[in-house]
């Protein structure tokens, strides 16, 4: 009841609150439903409160590498928010909920780079991505080859010391 002094007397008229509100102070204020635990939302579902109720939401749940936004997932470009973890020797390339770092390095003609972002010499001799003749050795050399004529002794003669 709300009570008004008057000259004299008194006047009382009862207070009665809207559905989803409750007399506070002699006022009606709203009751928050998902505070309360007084909703029926599902767990699958948020409980959003409204004046004088309560709305539920299905949950909307992002994969890792998105984020939630004005309802649907979007990829997290980590690339731009920093998010990598990308050596200083590659670049971040965004991919669809992840990323990688591509090795900035190129090795130089005769070298290939290695698991660690060094470049090793190619042994063109070993991978047979060498020049040389049949009549030729194929002899490795740092980032290169050289083709060195095979020598080949008459019958009967046998190689000693080059010569």
């Amino acid at each position: 009841q709300q009570c008004v002094n008057t000259v004299g007397s008194f006047l009382c008229r009862k207070i009665i609150c809207r559905i989803g509100y409750r007399l506070q102070n002699d006022t009606c204020e709203d009751i928050n439903e998902c505070a309360v635990q007084s909703h029926t939302c599902q767990p699958s579902e948020n409980c959003i409160n409204t004046p004088g109720s309560f709305i539920c939401q299905k949950k909307i749940i992002c994969h890792p590498g998105y984020r939630l936004q004005n309802e649907t997932c979007e990829d997290i470009d980590e690339c731009t928010v920093g998010l990598h973890n990308c050596t200083l020797d590659t670049v971040c390339e965004n991919t669809p909920g992840s990323f990688y770092c591509k090795i900035k390095r190129q090795c130089t003609q005769g070298f290939s780079l290695n698991p660690e972002g060094g470049c090793v010499d190619i042994n063109e001799c070993v991978t047979e991505s060498h020049t040389c003749q049949p009549t030729e050795d194929c002899i490795n050399t740092v980032g290169s080859f050289t083709c060195q004529k095979k020598l080949v002794c008459k019958q009967g003669y046998t190689l000693q010391d080059g010569n």
